[in-house]
């Protein structure tokens, strides 16, 4: 039997780094990781910034939306600490220096995308570094994937399954749906929640050339019964773990 490993997937802020700025990027890096996850959303005057929330703390103002918000504002509000990040760490990073970053390391970005309105900015600086082998696209439903693929065929992009299964009549009718939904928009996989990822999906996705990838694996039981169940790649929070938890012995598919 073929003993075959997941591509292990380092969530952006693994190992105690900052969300979504260079040092979490780096982390992943050194950690021996394959990919390195980082989330990117759009500022108002379309640049694609690292950034999960909808929202930032601004001074005085609470809550204001990222995309009303220049890059040129943002920085100038960072720098007269107006801005109150969830961690005193974090920082505004933009698109660029995580692209430099993987393509200076050989390595992989899954880019969780946030919002529609970035990408074609974020794809654009993707083709002028001759990156499209080394990014793979996120955060997608079949409406946003459909989107990005007619219009950058190019551009690797996986099929986010937000769906409960506990929704659909049985778990094979969720399985069918979410890998039809899958080669209709055109991705190249399915990323779904660990907790939602049986056998049968993987079986049956493996089948029709849609590789699985998990999120967010933190535990070594559930990493283990990830690694049996042969998905392609294991998102965590926890890359230095699950490297050596493979490096013990899996099971072969």
């Amino acid at each position: 039997m073929i003993t075959c490993k997941p591509l292990v997937t380092a969530h952006t802020g693994c190992e105690n780094t900052p969300d979504n700025t260079v040092a979490s990027i780096m982390r992943g890096i050194t950690s021996g990781a394959d990919i390195v996850e980082i989330d990117v959303r759009s500022t108002a005057d379309g640049h694609p910034i690292l950034m999960h929330d909808e929202c930032l703390q601004i001074g005085s103002h609470g809550p204001v939306p990222v995309s009303r918000i220049a890059l040129e504002d943002l920085f100038a509000l960072q720098e007269r600490g107006k801005i109150t990040f969830s961690r005193p760490s974090m920082e505004i990073t933009v698109f660029e220096d995580a692209l430099d970053l993987a393509k200076e390391s050989g390595i992989i970005l899954n880019i969780d995308l946030k919002d529609s309105a970035t990408v074609n900015a974020l794809i654009r600086r993707i083709i002028t570094r001759n990156m499209e082998d080394y990014t793979v696209i996120s955060g997608c439903d079949r409406e946003r994937a459909t989107l990005v693929k007619q219009e950058y065929p190019a551009v690797q992009v996986l099929l986010n399954v937000e769906d409960n299964p506990a929704h659909a009549p049985d778990y094979h009718s969720f399985v069918q749906r979410a890998c039809n939904t899958a080669r209709q928009a055109g991705c190249c996989g399915i990323n779904i929640d660990f907790h939602h990822c049986r056998r049968e999906l993987v079986e049956y996705a493996r089948l029709r050339y849609l590789p699985v990838s998990v999120w967010t694996v933190d535990q070594e039981k559930e990493m283990s019964a990830m690694i049996d169940l042969g998905v392609h790649s294991i998102t965590t929070y926890e890359p230095g773990k699950l490297l050596k938890l493979m490096s013990s012995g899996v099971s072969g598919r």
